[in-house]
Formats: structure tokens, C-alpha cells, sequence
């Protein structure tokens, strides 16, 4: 029976992700707050929104069946219009059948995704001048910049108002951390979202102009090393089509672990 829940958790929906645990770990955070819309078979599939300006994410199992990935073509086409231009992260194998059944050519592919883990942060070998610290309302209009500029990477356009919102929002919880440079200009942010096994590093961004000068990569480590020392495992996202980012977060011990990928339909 598939079943669609609005503007409310669903928790215990994360025991499907038990043989995807890291690469749908920011699905299993999702679905433990309260999410627009969340649709599912309670076997097969997850379709969770939890809001804009964020995707909608799809899990299946591997080597889903035809039925199932039909199932969740025809509950996009009826829940998610494609001039609202939502975008969906999914398996691979999921993104080739829409691909296939859309006779329009409408389906495409936007982001290779790589999840990344990190049993052993490694120290940089550049050395930086500067310290991390604990972003703080001080820094608001650094931080509101870094955090547009996060979202424009991904060809998400925020609205000043959310902008404004995310940006509270993270530096109340904690844990958004900056890099300063030695003048205590900020270069570098990341969020930690820490979780009881897992601390998902995102919202990863340095200065256009400060860029490949190590900053990024002495963030990374020390907050991976933090996490480490809490008894959590440091995971990330990326764009595998990014090579400097990939490089930047293998130089300092993160691991390849799984790919997924980012989808959505030309506008009609």
C-alpha cells in the first residue's frame, strides 16, 4: 500500500536504509524532522521533500524492479510538477529508467554525486595561517554570502529571505564553523551535521578568491578529526565532476564509498 505523509516525521522509515547507510545518510536525518511531503510502500521506496530549496530524495533497493521505479515515475509526474523545477537525488539506476521512459527528452542528469568517508583524517602537509572557530552572529554577513554561494554551486537560486533564515538557522545550532585567515578574514565555512554514528560534513565553501591555498583542506581536517574524537564517523557529499574538491578531500584521508546522482526536468 503506498501511503503519503504531510508536514510531519517518519523516523522509523530509516530501517530501509540499512544497507545504504552512508550514501542516503542525509535521508535518514531528513526523515527524523518534520518534512513537507513523504511517500513511500513502506518496502520498495521513500519519496521524502522536507522544503525548498532542497531536493527531493528517492531511495530504492539495488536492482529495484520495473514496477517499482514506474510506480515512482507516475508519483512524480502527479505529486512534483516540473515547472516547479524540483530536483531529485536518487541511484543511478533509478535516473537511467526516467531517463528512458521520457520519450520528451525532459530527464537529465545534473550532478554526479560521490559519498566520501574518513576512518583517518591525514594533517595536510600546507601549512596555513589561521584558526577554526565556532561561527558566531558576527560573522552573519561573511557567512550569509558563503551560504548563497553554496547553494548557486548546485544552480539553486535562494530568495534573501531564505537566505537570511539558513543563515540564522546554522549559526544558532553550533556548529557551522569557519576558517580565519591570520588578518581573522573569513575563507573558508562548513556545517557539521552530527548524528549518533555519523557527522555528515556540509555546506563546504572558501572564498573565490582564497581558493587552493589549503584553507578548505585544514578546515576538513580538523573537523574531521573532532568528529573522530566524539566516537563519530566523518562522511561527505561531493560533486564527482569537481576535481580540485575530490582531491582536496582525499589529500585528507576521506575514502570513496558510493555514488549517487541529482536529476530534474527541463521547464516546459
Amino acid at each position: 500500500m503506498i501511503e503519503k505523509y504531510e508536514n510531519q516525521s517518519f523516523e522509523e522509515l530509516a530501517r530501509l536504509l540499512v544497507n545504504d547507510k552512508l550514501t542516503f545518510s542525509v535521508l535518514g536525518s531528513i526523515l527524523g524532522n518534520s518534512c513537507k511531503k513523504i511517500i513511500t510502500n513502506h518496502k520498495d521506496f521513500i519519496l521524502c521533500y522536507s522544503c525548498s530549496p532542497y531536493p527531493v530524495w528517492i531511495w530504492t533497493p539495488d536492482n529495484a524492479s520495473s514496477i517499482v521505479y514506474d510506480t515512482i515515475y507516475k508519483i512524480i509526474n502527479c505529486e512534483f510538477p516540473k515547472d516547479d523545477r524540483y530536483k531529485f537525488n536518487m541511484k543511478y539506476e533509478c535516473a537511467q529508467y526516467l531517463i528512458n521512459q521520457d520519450l520528451s527528452n525532459e530527464w537529465y542528469i545534473t550532478t554526479n554525486m560521490l559519498t566520501y568517508d574518513c576512518p583517518i583524517p591525514i594533517a595536510p602537509t600546507k601549512q596555513v595561517e589561521g584558526s577554526l572557530c565556532v561561527a558566531a552572529m558576527e560573522d552573519y554577513d561573511a557567512v550569509k554570502e558563503f551560504v548563497r554561494g553554496v547553494f548557486e554551486a548546485t544552480s539553486t537560486t535562494l530568495s534573501n529571505e531564505e537566505c537570511e533564515i539558513t543563515t540564522k538557522q546554522r549559526i544558532k545550532t553550533g556548529n557551522l564553523y569557519l576558517w580565519k585567515d591570520g588578518r581573522g578574514k573569513v575563507v573558508a565555512m562548513c556545517y557539521l551535521d552530527l548524528g549518533l554514528e555519523l557527522g555528515k560534513v556540509t555546506l563546504v565553501y572558501t572564498d573565490p578568491t582564497e581558493r587552493r591555498k589549503g584553507y578548505a583542506a585544514r578546515m576538513i581536517y580538523e573537523v574531521s578529526s573532532m568528529m573522530i574524537k566524539k566516537g563519530l564517523l566523518p562522511i561527505l557529499y561531493t560533486d564527482g565532476d569537481y576535481k580540485a574538491s575530490n582531491e582536496c578531500y582525499k589529500g585528507v584521508g576521506y575514502i570513496e564509498r558510493g555514488c549517487l546522482c541529482t536529476v530534474t526536468r527541463r521547464k516546459g
